[in-house]
């Protein structure tokens, strides 16, 4: 319920989307992780979220969050050459 916005990519600040320290609450569409973090450009406490946290007290971050990142694929391993 409220206001929801999509991101696909970083977000270093909200506060340029005039969303800052107003995340109660996420879904995740995909299968990657995202990590939202207390301060911009991804500073001070950071959780890491899996598919949906309906409620981000949990987390200790509701109402805290102003950047955010997917978390990068890892590379395949490294082929061992014969």
């Amino acid at each position: 319920k409220g206001q929801a916005l999509k991101f696909e990519r970083q977000v270093p600040s909200l506060a340029a989307l005039s969303f800052n320290d107003k995340t109660a609450s996420v879904q995740i569409k995909g299968t990657r992780d995202w990590v939202l973090c207390e301060h911009r450009n991804f500073m001070g406490k950071c959780v890491r979220v899996h598919l949906k946290e309906k409620d981000l007290k949990r987390l200790q971050i509701a109402g805290r969050v102003s950047s955010l990142y997917p978390v990068p694929v890892a590379p395949p391993a490294p082929v061992k050459p014969r």
